[in-house]
């Protein structure tokens, strides 16, 4: 893209926030990753605009290299002194550009909370069953150990079937399909 500033490239203004330049830069990436693009031709594209995607985030990521960056665009006339680029040069950001920035949903408290619960409370019957000789308490510490084991190994399913009911069942975090169906492909020529 030449003649593109790096927040063309990340589609946000000059004058954006931090954080609205890391959900932009977060979108482009899910979007030009060059492993959702499995044709040949199609991931040489998505490997050449994933470059420039991390090339403006290198820059305008970092606060230092931010403000090195916008003061050479003030000079060379690309940037107003109010952060904002000369009409000429100025360009709408994509219209779906945040759309899927913020759909992440956080798992419910259980998930994070039981399987940690459970083994502490293993850990603590074992103690009080070891000091006081009682069998049954051993073995609710082994109950409570065996719980937090199966806990700990259900809680990323929970939280991935949730994202993908969540997600309306599309499985990645864009909706956007990373690999195109056959015939929808386009071909090489030979």
């Amino acid at each position: 893209m030449p003649g593109a500033t790096h927040y063309d490239i990340l589609g946000v203004s000059p004058n954006a926030d931090a954080v609205a330049l890391r959900k932009a830069y977060l979108h482009q990436a899910r979007m030009h990753h060059p492993d959702f693009h499995a044709v040949d031709g199609q991931r040489e594209d998505a490997e050449e605009r994933m470059r420039l995607v991390n090339e403006a985030w290198a820059v305008v990521g970092d606060t230092t290299s931010r403000e090195r960056y916008d003061r050479d665009l003030r000079l060379s006339g690309r940037l107003s002194s109010d952060g904002a680029a000369p009409a000429a040069n100025r360009r709408p950001p994509p219209a779906d550009a945040f759309a899927d920035a913020g759909s992440y949903t956080t798992p419910p408290k259980w998930i994070t909370v039981a399987p940690a619960l459970a083994l502490v409370c293993a850990f603590g019957s074992f103690v009080v069953g070891f000091m006081t000789g009682l069998a049954p308490v051993l073995a609710a510490g082994l109950v409570f150990a065996m719980l937090g084991a199966i806990l700990f190994l259900i809680a990323p399913m929970v939280a991935l079937a949730r994202s993908k009911r969540d997600d309306g069942g599309r499985g990645h975090v864009s909706g956007r399909n990373p690999s195109p169906s056959p015939s929808t492909r386009k071909r090489r020529p030979a």
